[in-house]
């Protein structure tokens, strides 16, 4: 039973993630009568792989550059013409399948199973944080109401989202805290992440409350020390640890960057900002994240260049179809700690995450240990800037790199010249589901409205 509820789920997942055809999410189309915790746990789990590696992850990519939108509806998107009717699908994985199945074990589950309610907080705090990123205040304490007959739920401001997030992580600890004893029931083979090993949770909920601790810099004068202290207590060591969107490459579990390439040949193109960027000093990442242009080389377009075929496709370490991806990784915890240490003065410190960091990436995407000579050249300049553009490349098809960019500023990147708005987008408009059928919406239209924790003021 689970396994056939695994699948459809996957399959309705990935239609989601290609399609714009369905307007609403009133019904949970993967909702079970009685299901389980570890039911609920991999639909979970699932809905989390679409929300961090599929059209969010794609559109963040096209405004921080890395890609371009060269065709069909990611040529829009190249253009920053955003609507209100764009993430209405991506807004109802994230709320119906991947929190609200999330919510379900923590409500009707949590007090016997703390394992399974720890997972499904890290789960809802991934899933609530990437809402509150990309559309400022979102609903949440009463998110899930409709459960329970309520069907408008209220909006928060992204501040008491974040009390939420940093609250809710710290429970999962304590709960990962637990012994086997006081659970009723065990994780094993339904959590697809890491097989039920309450270690690696732990370690990931560490590394996720200093991710969300650093996005605060420009409103928090304490962040970088709270991040510092939080990665020091991960105890994350390698990438063994990283939490991974897991695809084994059949039909119904197949890694999204493949499958746009496979079904939607031409719809997102290398963007020239990022080729660039590792071209000049020789990045053996290059091969990985890019193919070959029709010269036999790397290259890629310009944010206005659009119904290009003849530039560099997205490469093997993002682009095939059992290839998992990183999540929260080894190699981000090393990045927030060069930061952290950065920002508190700690430039020797900073400099030695800052080299692992470099290393451990180099060494991920290519399999081979990093030219010394490489991290040398890359790293040599300890600065805020310099960090950020090396995390970057490193976090190439994540949500980070758009994060990040809207809080320090880096890289410095010039919007499509050819937009109506020549401004990258800084959020995402309210889905229209939203608009029409939730009077307590806070409705925003705006594209350049910045969320709050981007204080460009």
């Amino acid at each position: 039973m689970k396994k056939a509820i695994t699948i459809l789920t996957l399959t309705t997942l990935l239609f989601y993630a290609c399609n714009h055809e369905l307007d609403t999410f009133n019904k949970n189309p993967n909702e079970v009568e009685s299901v389980t915790p570890d039911v609920m746990l991999t639909v979970s789990e699932v809905a989390t792989f679409s929300t961090q590696t599929a059209e969010l992850a794609h559109t963040a990519n096209i405004f921080t550059q890395h890609l371009t939108g060269n065709d069909g509806q990611y040529e829009n998107t190249g253009r920053y013409k955003i609507t209100e009717e764009t993430f209405n699908n991506q807004w109802g994985i994230l709320y119906h399948d991947a929190m609200e199945n999330a919510f379900l074990i923590i409500d009707q589950y949590g007090a016997d199973n703390p394992y399974y309610d720890g997972m499904a907080k890290v789960l809802m705090a991934i899933n609530l944080s990437t809402a509150t990123d990309l559309w400022n205040a979102v609903p949440y304490s009463d998110a899930f109401g409709g459960l329970k007959g309520n069907h408008h739920p209220k909006y928060q401001k992204q501040g008491a989202i974040y009390d939420e997030i940093q609250a809710m992580l710290g429970e999962a600890i304590a709960d990962f805290e637990k012994s086997d004893s006081d659970n009723a029931r065990i994780p094993g083979t339904d959590d697809l992440i890491f097989n039920g090993d309450v270690a690696k949770w732990k370690k990931i909920a560490y590394v996720l409350k200093a991710r969300y601790a650093l996005r605060l810099t420009q409103i928090d004068d304490k962040a970088a020390e709270k991040a510092l202290d939080y990665i020091n207590r991960s105890g994350i060591s390698s990438s063994q640890d990283d939490m991974e969107a897991v695809f084994d490459g059949g039909g119904s579990s197949t890694n999204q960057w493949y499958a746009i390439q496979k079904n939607r040949a031409n719809y997102l193109k290398m963007g020239a900002t990022f080729i660039n960027m590792m071209r000049a000093p020789n990045d053996p990442r290059l091969a990985f994240f890019a193919t070959k242009d029709d010269y036999d080389g790397y290259s890629g377009s310009e944010a206005e260049e659009q119904d290009k075929d003849d530039v560099s496709n997205i490469g093997p370490a993002l682009a095939t179809a059992d290839k998992n991806l990183g999540m929260v990784t080894y190699v981000e915890a090393q990045f927030i700690k060069a930061e952290a240490k950065l920002r508190t003065d700690d430039t020797g410190g900073a400099k030695t995450a800052f080299r692992e960091a470099v290393s451990a990436s180099v060494e991920q995407v290519t399999g081979k240990a990093a030219d010394e000579d490489f991290i040398k050249r890359v790293t040599q300049t300890v600065d805020l800037e310099n960090i950020i553009k090396q995390k970057y490349i490193a976090l190439f098809g994540s949500l980070e790199p758009y994060n990040d960019w809207r809080r320090t500023g880096f890289p410095t990147l010039k919007p499509n010249s050819a937009a109506q708005t020549r401004q990258i987008p800084l959020r995402l408009i309210t889905p229209q589901g939203e608009r029409l059928y939730n009077p307590n919406a806070i409705v925003v239209e705006d594209l350049y409205q910045p969320v709050d924790w981007d204080d460009r003021d």
